[in-house]
């Protein structure tokens, strides 16, 4: 057995890297793609998992699409000026969602 620090293919010393940092990029991604598709997703489940051909259900789902255009608009700018904006709407239709899947009086 060898001795000698392992080394990645470039032929660079492994402990020599620096270690990698998550990049703003990354965090807008993350951050801001993903609330948007999850608003998606709930909307999606919530409309094939419950009869939504009444007033009600049409609503909140017109509801959580206004709220997932608000998102849209504000994600530009979700780190600056129009980061309220951006979470009051996500949790806008979050609350949106909870309230239209949560079991009704019969």
């Amino acid at each position: 057995m060898s001795s000698q620090p392992s080394t990645d293919p470039a032929g660079e010393s492994a402990s020599a890297q620096p270690e990698k940092r998550v990049t703003w990029a990354e965090l807008f991604f993350d951050l801001v793609f993903v609330p948007i598709y999850w608003a998606w997703v709930g909307t999606s489940i919530h409309a094939n998992t419950h009869d939504v051909d009444n007033p009600a259900d049409r609503f909140g789902i017109f509801a959580v699409g206004l709220c997932a255009l608000f998102m849209a608009l504000a994600a530009p700018a979700a780190f600056a000026d129009r980061g309220v904006l951006f979470g009051a709407a996500y949790y806008g239709a979050r609350l949106l969602l909870a309230i239209s899947t949560s079991p009704r009086a019969p």
